[in-house]
Parts: structure tokens; sequence; C-alpha cells
């Protein structure tokens, strides 16, 4: 990370609902919440932490999100991370 977000990403209380997770699960849909350094998934109603970035401290990734989660007993690192920042970051002529 070259500097930290201003914002956090998971809140307990918001403005506006344009995605609810809760809704989706129930309708049999996946639910992933996907960030520069971490992948979590919504199963059973809670947030399981699956994937983060290569070099990215698990305590770390935990004091950020703000919220309890379960974390996955077979936690991995996040695959293909150079190629999604090489695209995210990448500037087209």
């Amino acid at each position: 990370m070259l500097r930290e977000g201003r914002t956090g990403k998971f809140r307990r209380q918001v403005a506006q609902l344009t995605f609810n997770g809760r809704a989706a699960a129930r309708a049999g849909r996946e639910v992933m919440f996907i960030t520069e350094r971490a992948v979590l998934r919504l199963e059973h109603g809670r947030l399981r932490l699956c994937e983060i970035a290569p070099g990215i401290a698990l305590a770390d990734v935990l004091e950020l999100i703000g919220c309890e989660v379960d974390v996955a007993a077979d936690l991995r690192t996040m695959a293909g991370i150079d190629l999604m920042q090489q695209q995210l970051f990448s500037t087209t002529e």
C-alpha cells in the first residue's frame, strides 16, 4: 500500500443502501466483498475472511474491518493480485 484510504469499507450504518448482501444471500446468490487487502464471503449471515493480499498481516486486516468476522481455517493469499493491480492502475492511451 502506498497510502491508507480515507474511508473504511465496512460500516454499521449507512445513509443509503445500494446493495443488500443479506437479501442477495437469501435469494441464493453468492455474496463476496473484495477489497485491495482481502476477500470476504457472506455465509450463514456472517462475514468470513477467506483471502488476504500478499504482504498484508492478518491482524491489520481484522483491525481495519472494524467488525466481527470469522477467519477461514484455510485462509489463502489472494491469487492474481499483481495482474489485478496492473489492470486497475494502468493507463490507457
